[in-house]
């Protein structure tokens, strides 16, 4: 029997099936949110954005702004300006791989959004006789979702839901099911560095393929961004998975501008290091399981990501991403006298970032620095109350 062949069929089946304990018909499985409930939720596949920046910071990412926040915390899309696109591949063990797709474009309603993830765990998959031998017949195995998301600012607060269809298939066996995610960013006020957040994520009915029905991989979530400088981010974050106890994320976001704007603007263009140590399987995998790593950069409204992490006992986890950003912002910057329209730049949208210039500095930034951690885009009708140009 071909080895490599059966190797396919069972990473397949893992990741298409849950465990014969998942018989059930709930929203959640027995003996939910602790380490029993492991092996009993389906669609494994939405666990993980399709996001290379977040896969940096090895998971972490509730606070933060971009298109990418689609399938971790919609509410993150509330600062968009303008229009962006993400586009995000990854290459998994036995030739499988994950493909995702974002958008988001800013209305005077507030942020649309529409995502798509396609899991595809078929390559080089055959069916096989009842005595192991090939039949020269390739089986069909993926896993999809695609939605569609709205969010809003609502003074500091932003907030922001997303609806998604989720399909898998395995062979001639198929199942359906739909799920929402929800989530909001209190946003920091004048003076204050420290952004706060909570969300949840796959919400929906059982998933059920052929006779097995389980549960969908719900998450809550809750987390803080402390801009610790000018340059540097710092992200701590709880989860309460489903199916496994709870645990943290620790992670940080360092930016280095290619050189100072002219006059302080906020065209940044420049590269981000990241790192995070996510605890989820440290117990089972030590210290290696749970870092991850990787980088990224920023030119004009391009954008460019990469990272790295465990895949457990399989190797490297190597997810990229680009993105692009196409939008003017919305009436005027307080402050800097910019005509409205002007293009302000980020990576994968269109970005004014957040500054302090209250004649002092602050953790090494000037009297005016940038604080290019976290790009806040400006709203539809111009910069919000509390947010500082």
């Amino acid at each position: 029997m071909n080895k490599k062949l059966v190797r396919r069929s069972l990473l397949a089946a893992a990741l298409l099936l849950p465990s014969g304990r998942a018989r059930c018909g709930g929203f959640f499985p027995k003996d939910p949110f602790t380490d029993s409930a492991r092996g009993t939720v389906a669609a494994q596949f939405l666990k993980v954005p399709p996001s290379a920046r977040w896969a940096a910071l090895g998971s972490a990412g509730l606070a933060l702004s971009g298109p990418d926040a689609f399938f971790l915390n919609p509410a993150g899309l509330a600062a968009g300006a303008g229009s962006a696109f993400s586009a995000s591949y990854e290459a998994l063990p036995a030739d499988s791989s994950r493909t995702g797709l974002l958008f988001s474009g800013s209305t005077g309603a507030g942020v649309f959004s529409a995502g798509l993830l396609y899991n595809n765990s078929g390559a080089g998959l055959e069916k096989l006789d009842g005595a192991g031998n090939g039949a020269g017949i390739d089986l069909t195995a993926y896993d999809a979702a695609f939605g569609a998301g709205w969010a809003r600012s609502a003074g500091l607060t932003d907030f922001g839901f997303s609806l998604k269809y989720i399909r898998s298939r395995l062979a001639e066996v198929s199942g359906n099911s739909f799920a929402l995610d929800g989530g909001v960013i209190f946003r920091a006020g004048p003076g204050d560095t420290t952004d706060l957040t909570l969300a949840f994520r796959n919400f929906g009915p059982p998933l059920k393929l052929g006779s097995e029905a389980a549960p969908l991989p719900f998450e809550a979530a809750g987390g803080l961004k402390w801009k610790y400088s000018p340059i540097l981010d710092i992200l701590v974050e709880g989860r309460l998975p489903v199916d496994h106890a709870s645990y943290l994320i620790l992670a940080g976001e360092w930016f280095i501008p290619f050189q100072a704007s002219p006059g302080g603007g906020t065209r940044r263009p420049g590269f981000f290091f990241r790192s995070g140590l996510n605890f989820r399987n440290y117990g089972d995998h030590g210290l290696m399981g749970a870092y991850a790593g990787g980088f990224g950069f920023r030119a004009g409204g391009l954008s460019f990501d990469y990272a790295f992490s465990p895949l457990w006992r399989t190797g490297l986890r190597a997810p990229a991403d680009g993105g692009l950003g196409l939008g003017r912002s919305k009436g005027r910057i307080q402050g800097r006298g910019r005509p409205a329209g002007q293009r302000t730049a980020g990576g994968g949208g269109f970005f004014a970032r957040r500054r302090s210039c209250r004649g002092g500095s602050r953790r090494g930034a000037g009297p005016c620095g940038d604080r290019t951690g976290e790009d806040r885009e400006i709203p539809p009708g111009g910069a919000r109350p509390g947010f500082r140009p």
